[in-house]
């Protein structure tokens, strides 16, 4: 960075914190299902061998039979251990919170499983052992599971004081729900308080609640916090601050349920130790679904600079017969988290272009001096005038898209100058990667001249964000680019 890029808002220092938090509640999951899994497999195991042992010592004590407990569904398959393991993921009873001790859960999902490995024997020769087998096996599986996930909260319990709780803040509206809080924390035994903040209770005064909740990005920073535990009744204006934030630095949100919920946020209902809570998280926020974007983003990247090399060869001869100059144009964004990169594209100026841009800012299409654009630039080479119709000086791009700067989907990635001039709302097209196509684009680019609404559309697409409307976009960007709508 130098000297000259603009300072970083609180919002921007909250987006640094997201990737760190989004890794440890990741590392977390990944430690709670892997711990999950291990002892329902050693369990099932367990419960195969010792049958068969217990089967065959009371055969051979008289020549007695166990077919009821040593039934192929219980024993003498590997296949019930796999469709039970599969069911328990089927019923979510790896989830967080109290899902793993659901004995309504298991008991289904013991119950799927040997549908799964016993519906085949059932319908060619249906009888009544085949029954009685059944419903043994799914009890005995059921009991054995959910004893086994008693011990792991026993486990839990015991090493939770050496490995520590997760860093959490408490927001209270006032002492009343602080003390409640409190309690709530003392009770599950998941959270360890890092700081408390109890906020104003004058209702006369809503303002200076919302004040005060603008505050907890630095309260997030300073104290590190991973989860904030949301308490007691909030106005809709006042949730929509503290879910923001919080999202904003990639904590978990925990609140009391609540009938007003934030616009592009699904809250879902979480049991913590018997209690019904909230949890808030933006769908960009999960870790397995950013891997997913930023593989596509090497995959499609790769392919693309791949097949396109050719085209780039031609382009580039063209750019030097037409004008001096480099062929490609590199110019400092901001990208995610406000980290300022070099983007690139095909040069389709001339080549002192950016020294003639203060004579031409009264003839862009904008009243807003955060967007810029010049019909009929006098700047723009004839070759380049072209290039940019058809949006391939935008191609060069995918270098920066496999470099990791960018996606291939993502808001519009501002000059420097521009975010000099934002205010501390438009800070959120910062929450993920900017792309080289994104909802500005396919919503009618330069026709759009209302910068709040450019915010709103990339503000919907961060909030509501998943894989496919990543596609949805891409495949919405094939015409927008072929017509050259709203290109200048």
């Amino acid at each position: 960075e130098s000297s000259d890029d603009p300072p970083r808002p609180a919002r921007v220092v909250l987006q640094h914190r997201a990737p760190t938090n989004i890794r440890r509640q990741w590392l977390r999951d990944s430690v709670r299902i892997s711990v999950l899994v291990c002892s329902d497999f050693l369990t099932l195991l367990a419960l195969r061998v010792g049958l068969e042992r217990l089967s065959e010592g009371i055969a051979g004590f008289g020549g007695v039979s166990l077919s009821v407990l040593t039934s192929k569904v219980a024993v003498e398959s590997w296949q019930f251990t796999v469709a039970a393991i599969l069911s328990l993921v089927i019923a979510g009873t790896y989830g967080v919170g109290d899902k793993r001790r659901d004995s309504r859960r298991i008991l289904s999902a013991v119950a799927l499983a040997g549908l799964f490995v016993s519906y085949s024997a059932a319908w060619q020769e249906p009888s009544l052992r085949i029954l009685v087998e059944y419903g043994v096996t799914v009890a005995v599986a059921g009991v054995v599971l959910l004893a086994s996930r008693q011990l792991v909260d026993v486990g839990v319990r015991w090493a939770r004081p050496l490995i520590g709780g997760v860093p959490t803040l408490v927001v209270a509206r006032g002492d009343e729900e602080l003390e409640r809080a409190s309690k709530v924390v003392r009770r599950v035994g998941e959270f360890t308080v890092v700081a408390t903040v109890r906020l104003s209770n004058e209702t006369e005064q809503p303002q200076g609640v919302e004040r005060e909740l603008r505050n907890l990005g630095s309260v997030i920073e300073q104290t590190r916090a991973q989860t904030v535990l949301l308490w007691g009744r909030f106005e809709a204006a006042e949730l929509e601050i503290a879910v923001d934030l919080a999202l904003a630095a990639g904590c978990r949100l925990v609140a009391e349920p609540w009938a007003v919920n934030p616009v592009g946020v699904e809250p879902r209902i979480v049991r913590l130790d018997g209690m019904l809570l909230h949890e808030f998280r933006a769908p960009n926020l999960h870790a397995w679904q950013l891997f997913l974007k930023r593989v596509v983003d090497i995959l499609a990247s790769t392919l693309g600079l791949a097949v396109l090399a050719p085209l780039f060869a031609v382009i580039g001869v063209l750019i030097k017969l037409e004008s001096p100059g480099r062929v490609f144009f590199r110019q400092k964004r901001m990208g995610r988290a406000g980290k300022v990169f070099r983007i690139y594209k095909f040069r389709s100026m001339i080549a002192d272009a950016e020294q003639r841009l203060e004579g031409l800012r009264e003839a862009s299409i904008y009243r807003d001096d955060r967007l810029f654009k010049v019909p009929e630039d006098p700047r723009v080479t004839r070759l380049g005038n072209w290039l940019r119709r058809s949006s391939l000086d935008e191609l060069p791009q995918l270098i920066n898209v496999l470099r990791g700067d960018m996606s291939l989907v993502g808001p519009r990635p501002p000059l420097l100058s521009e975010v000099a001039l934002y205010e501390e709302h438009h800070f959120c097209r910062f929450d993920v990667k900017p792309g080289i196509t994104g909802p500005w684009q396919v919503s009618g680019r330069n026709t759009i001249t209302d910068f709040e609404e450019v915010i709103r559309l990339e503000s919907d697409y961060i909030r509501t964000w998943s894989i496919f409307e990543d596609l949805h976009i891409l495949f919405r960007t094939i015409p927008v680019v072929f017509y050259g709508g709203g290109a200048h």
